[in-house]
């Protein structure tokens, strides 16, 4: 446990070098340690490393409960563009954690990929009942109203975003969009 603690102090110090040195370390001394597994996954996988698939996947196999692990494999499958599989990943977060903010935007944001417009609003109004001021999913709610035609809904959707985060580049572009 104090070599994850130190992992996790150096990635906040951005010292990611020794933050993985520290974390290997840690499995070397414990490969079945759920926390330092994790924290491996979550730095082979800033970095975009083709291992992190086999890390998530232990992780997972760990603990077939954890909801950071699962929407970790989320994650990942959705950066692949696997969205099916993410899609899974994400649903058996929320059946574990239903409180889980980012597993339900992901779906939010995977309906809208496919143009399933209503059904990211659906995702997005869950996630806005866990966290009214997830600007993101306001944005993307806003977009949702905008390709289903819904102008005035949209632009409420975009300002309600930018009141809460005047950086929200998907409001932003969406606002330019319908005026």
């Amino acid at each position: 446990p104090a070599y994850v603690m130190l992992c996790i102090a150096y990635k906040e110090q951005k010292d990611t070098i020794k933050a993985e040195s520290i974390i290997d370390r840690a499995l070397t001394i414990n490969p079945e340690n759920f926390d330092a597994v994790m924290q491996k996954v979550l730095l082979l996988s800033e970095r975009k490393d083709p291992q992190t698939f086999a890390w998530a996947d232990k992780a997972v196999r760990m603990n077939e409960f954890s909801d950071e692990a699962l929407y970790t494999m989320g994650l990942i499958k959705q950066n692949e563009l696997k969205y099916a599989d993410a899609r899974t990943f994400y649903e058996r977060v929320i059946k574990i954690n239903p409180n889980h903010v980012y597993a339900h935007y992901n779906l939010a944001v995977i309906q809208s990929l496919f143009d399933n417009h209503q059904e990211c609003i659906d995702w997005c109004d869950k996630v806005l009942d866990l966290n009214p001021s997830f600007d993101k999913a306001l944005a993307l709610k806003g977009y949702s109203y905008e390709k289903l035609g819904n102008k005035k809904a949209a632009l409420q959707e975009y300002e309600a975003a930018l009141s809460i985060n005047p950086n929200a580049e998907l409001a932003k572009e969406g606002l330019k969009n319908i005026q």
